[in-house]
């Protein structure tokens, strides 16, 4: 028995409690915040692309997927470790699939600040996903 409740009206919540009270003993029950959206996700990656492919960071063209590690480890989480040989630091970030949604949208806002701050110019996949967004959440992210 596997079963998700997103607590958006009292009736699903009473759903979720007369689902709890039928639980068998033994069983797991998480209540957290709601993670990032699916459109969230879409916005981010034409936006990392942007990145990647305008701005050297230090004498270094980056890949999409390392400008995410970058800009993750910028909202302040990364922790520094010991690498398993010797002389290695590494950096444990934050996993932005288990970001809350109010957490994504801090990311996106550093995001959009540090490209504004180096000139970049979005492309029309970034502008059309982050308008489709603004419009179905009516300018809330």
């Amino acid at each position: 028995m596997t079963e998700k409740f997103y607590l958006e009206n009292e009736f699903i919540r009473q759903n979720a409690i007369n689902m709890l009270k039928r639980a068998p003993l033994g069983y797991v029950v998480e209540v957290k915040a709601e993670t990032r959206t699916a459109a969230q996700n879409r916005l981010l990656w034409p936006m990392l692309t942007d990145i990647s492919k305008q701005v050297c960071w230090h004498g270094r063209w980056l890949k999409k997927e390392d400008w995410k590690v970058m800009l993750t480890a910028a909202l302040g989480q990364e922790e520094p470790v010991q690498g398993i040989t010797t002389g290695t630091m590494v950096l444990l970030g934050e996993s932005t699939s288990n970001m809350s949604k109010e957490r994504f949208i801090k990311l996106i806002e550093l995001i959009y600040a540090f490209g504004s701050e180096k000139d970049v110019i979005w492309s029309r996949g970034a502008i059309d996903v982050f308008e489709v967004y603004l419009s179905k959440n009516k300018g809330v992210m």
